[in-house]
């Protein structure tokens, strides 16, 4: 009775192809070192991601595709870029088509059932991709105005910055970094609450602003291994040039003399230039915290 279920087998395989016969109607695809905002797109249609496993280094996610997948669209925290759906070919089903038929060869080839998609890197993939798109929030430079005797000469500079910053407002991409600590009152997890309360307010005063996540941001950095607490000055501006930022928010937290301050710098990362400053001030944390709010906004919007 055996050997007859193993001959049938073996006859359903010759003739339907034995991936196509063996296999279900989606393959899976695993997605490692992603943002936990992350949706791909498959064939024109948002796949269902089921959550394995979370990390400082991001969250795997798997799913189920069509094995005739080819590309993929990643999107997350405003960044879209689309990537090849990668596979491999099991030696196994080649060897069993061509041992029983050649037909089996071609069904398998038609319906694509013997591919296995190789395991994507979500974060490597977000930061080449962006890398690859010019950023369309980037202000264009104005032509410096020819001088003109018993005028003053324009404030190029400013008027360039300020130019940017209405760029930046209108839909750009901003990144907050962890801020430094320079006080021994705050923990650190204080310190991730103050960058966040910076997060907040910026989307607040510009809803079009495309503000990156903290989860988002980690992702992105360890991609391009670089650690955002160790760098100063150019280092952050190329830090959000790295993962694909228009513009980086850095700040400090310190104490000076018996008022607690937090202050902010506003860095465009295509030309490194610095747009803005702000102070947040106060006696104790809880005012601090209240003049953070404030800050962060004209950070953006800078009062009149």
């Amino acid at each position: 009775m055996r050997a007859n279920r193993v001959q049938a087998l073996f006859l359903a395989c010759g003739l339907a192809g034995c991936a196509t016969l063996t296999r279900g109607d989606r393959a899976e695809l695993v997605l490692r070192r992603a943002p936990e905002d992350l949706q791909v797109i498959a064939n024109g249609k948002p796949l269902e991601l089921q959550k394995v496993a979370a990390d400082q280094n991001g969250v795997t996610y798997r799913a189920r595709v069509d094995y005739k997948t080819e590309k993929l669209t990643l999107r997350s925290g405003g960044v879209e870029t689309m990537v090849d759906a990668r596979s491999t070919v099991p030696v196994g089903f080649l060897v069993v088509d061509y041992l029983l038929l050649a037909f089996p060869v071609l069904i398998d080839m038609a319906t694509m059932k013997w591919r296995n998609f190789e395991e994507l890197v979500v974060a490597d993939a977000l930061v080449a991709g962006r890398k690859q798109v010019p950023p369309a929030s980037a202000a264009p430079r104005a032509a410096p105005a020819a001088y003109q005797p018993g005028k003053t000469a324009p404030a190029a500079a400013p008027v360039a910055a300020a130019a940017a910053q209405r760029a930046l407002v209108d839909g750009g991409k901003l990144a907050v970094l962890d801020f430094k600590n320079y006080t021994q009152d705050l923990k650190p997890e204080d310190v991730r609450y103050f960058s966040d309360v910076v997060r907040g307010a910026t989307l607040r005063a510009s809803p079009r602003l495309q503000v990156m996540t903290r989860e988002n941001l980690l992702v992105l950095l360890e991609a391009t291994g670089k650690d955002a607490s160790q760098c100063e000055g150019e280092c952050e501006v190329d830090t959000g040039r790295r993962i694909g930022a228009d513009a980086v928010v850095s700040g400090e937290l310190l104490k000076v003399g018996s008022r607690y301050k937090m202050s902010l710098r506003l860095h465009e990362t295509h030309d490194g230039r610095l747009l803005s400053t702000a102070v947040a001030s106060g006696k104790s944390i809880d005012e601090l915290d209240e003049s953070a709010q404030q800050a962060a906004r004209d950070l953006l919007l800078p009062r009149p």
